[in-house]
């Protein structure tokens, strides 16, 4: 047996900057990005950057439920350069999406992981259909993680050099990631954890400042902003989850932390099959059994891959906002057959397992070792237990689980390794091929699809003429277009619809007869070929 890291050519910053550039430009290429239409609920922020930007005056929509402030500032300069459009917004995420890759290396390398395999870990996590699709939208989950990633990185720096420049740039990026979301105080509260457990209090300022930062927000922004959107709901319920029910709420992270390593056992898979524990053998047959065992419970209550659907779903990658989907799930259009969840459900759980066990060795490991930095390991293993808890006390999606990614893998590194087997090799070359395809099919797919709606919603307005307050083109468009703080119900899904005389849908649906179809290939069926279909209510004439 060999340990995996003396296979890897040793690489400085400057190689892997241009790798990663390489690779950034790649995915844009495969993917193409360039499309002037919003996606999931980036139409909310980019609302913010417009008014800022265009209008000159900062507003919020109340769709929001994060802090934003500094996401709005960022879009707002690249707008200012290239003008406004969701494809300059899309390119400004794509280029903290890059900087995060970078930046997941560095860390790495900090903790002293090989500089090759830190290469390798921080590509798996980029190449995560998950990542990668919010790198191709404005949403706020990249840009959170490439600052809380950068600011968790050189914090670790200072507190293994002491040089002040360090501290001051963690501090500053760490305000930057608070000011995207409020998580970002995972990090310093991670410190924090950390300096009361190594009775180090001065690891007590980053928390400081940070909290300062999110009160000066809180306190000052209404003075100049009336809605600060849904963001103190969802603190306030967080708070309200905790304090009524606290046994649910443990359960539910318990429940919830569960589901995170299925889907992170199923997404490292590539690397994942080189885990090896010492004196394991008998382990794995445990883990092996109780994977099977999990995967037919799972699957007689009907409870299998995707779990914790938002980004990842049965369909592919990325959600479909239609009305006969999103709304009346009246379409079925699900890609993986039931055979293909129960494989997928039992890769993650087999593999989430070992996981588990990796991450419990390494935390027993810390407090006996004398390795030579052992405190930068505590502290991350102290701010992904200060991430985690919020994000699993309330409902969450699969995309807020990105910061834990890179915490995870650099707790298992060092027991990464490979046998000089011929069936290793062929799992490997497998499953990064199934990976890369998945991801960038299904991201080409995503984009597919998205352009035919918006194809069939300028047929209707710069054709026909038809108001956009009387066409219902999906979750997207209603809110760019019709969004009203006042109109809000019990279904979330089908809100801001003035008149739906004029529909965008996958199929024809009662009511409505078809006036225009627009194709696009569906990548996960081998290029099979689908419509949107451009719908109006029987009896309009016009």
């Amino acid at each position: 047996m060999i340990n995996l890291r003396t296979l890897s050519i040793e690489l400085n910053g400057k190689i892997v900057f241009l790798l990663f550039a390489i690779f950034w430009t790649i995915c844009c290429l495969i993917i193409n990005p360039v499309a002037d239409f919003p996606l999931n609920d980036d139409w909310s922020y980019a609302l913010s950057v417009k008014s800022l930007a265009v209008d000159g005056n900062l507003e919020y929509c109340g769709w929001m439920s994060m802090t934003l402030f500094f996401q709005v500032l960022w879009g707002s300069l690249f707008v200012k350069i290239f003008g406004f459009s969701f494809t300059v917004l899309r390119f400004s995420t794509i280029v903290l999406a890059f900087f995060g890759s970078w930046f997941t290396w560095r860390l790495f390398t900090e903790l002293r992981i090989h500089s090759g395999m830190a290469f390798l870990y921080a590509a798996v996590i980029s190449l995560n259909p998950i990542f990668l699709n919010l790198s191709m939208t404005f949403m706020t989950d990249v840009p959170f993680y490439t600052f809380a990633i950068a600011s968790t990185f050189y914090l670790l720096r200072y507190m293994n050099t002491h040089k002040r420049g360090f501290l001051i740039a963690g501090i500053v990026l760490m305000c930057c990631a608070i000011l995207i979301r409020q998580l970002g105080l995972a990090v310093p509260a991670g410190f924090f954890l950390f300096g009361i457990y190594r009775r180090k209090y001065f690891y007590t300022i980053p928390l400081l400042i940070g909290l300062l930062c999110f009160a000066v927000y809180q306190f000052s922004v209404p003075y100049f902003i009336e809605d600060l959107g849904r963001s103190n709901e969802i603190n306030n319920l967080l708070l309200e989850r905790v304090l009524q029910n606290p046994f649910q709420t443990l359960m539910d992270i318990i429940k919830r932390s569960i589901i995170f390593f299925i889907y992170f056992g199923l997404f490292f898979a590539p690397i994942l099959i080189f885990l090896h524990m010492p004196k394991g053998k008998y382990v794995d047959w445990l883990w092996l059994v109780i994977a099977l065992v999990s995967t037919y419970i799972l699957f007689s209550v009907d409870f299998l891959m995707p779990l914790n659907k938002n980004i990842l779903v049965d369909f592919g990658i990325g959600p479909r906002t239609l009305y006969d989907v999103h709304v009346t799930e009246e379409t079925d259009l699900s890609t993986l057959p039931i055979f293909s969840r129960l494989q997928f459900t039992f890769i993650g759980l087999m593999f989430g397992l070992k996981v588990v066990e990796g991450v419990f060795r390494k935390v027993v490991w810390l407090r006996t070792t004398s390795f030579q930095r052992p405190n930068s390991y505590m502290v991350m293993i102290c701010i992904g237990i200060c991430y985690l808890i919020p994000i699993m006390a309330v409902d969450n999606f699969d995309r807020y689980y990105l910061f834990l990614f890179p915490i995870v893998v650099a707790l298992i590194a060092n027991y990464l390794t490979i046998r000089r087997t011929l069936w290793k090799g062929v799992q490997w070359v497998f499953m990064t091929t199934f990976l890369c395809m998945f991801t960038f099919l299904g991201n080409s797919y995503y984009f597919a699809w998205n352009r035919a709606r918006w194809q069939g919603i300028e047929y209707l307005v710069n054709d026909l003429k038809v108001p956009t307050n009387r066409i219902d083109g999906g979750f997207e468009y209603n809110g760019w277009y019709n969004y009203n703080p006042d109109d809000f119900n019990d279904n979330v899904k089908n809100l801001w619809v003035p008149n739906d005389d004029y529909r965008i849908c996958f199929e024809s649906i009662n009511g409505y007869e078809v006036i225009k179809e627009y194709p696009y290939r569906e990548w996960l069926k081998f290029g099979s070929e689908r419509t949107v279909k451009v719908l109006r209510k029987e009896g309009i004439t016009e």
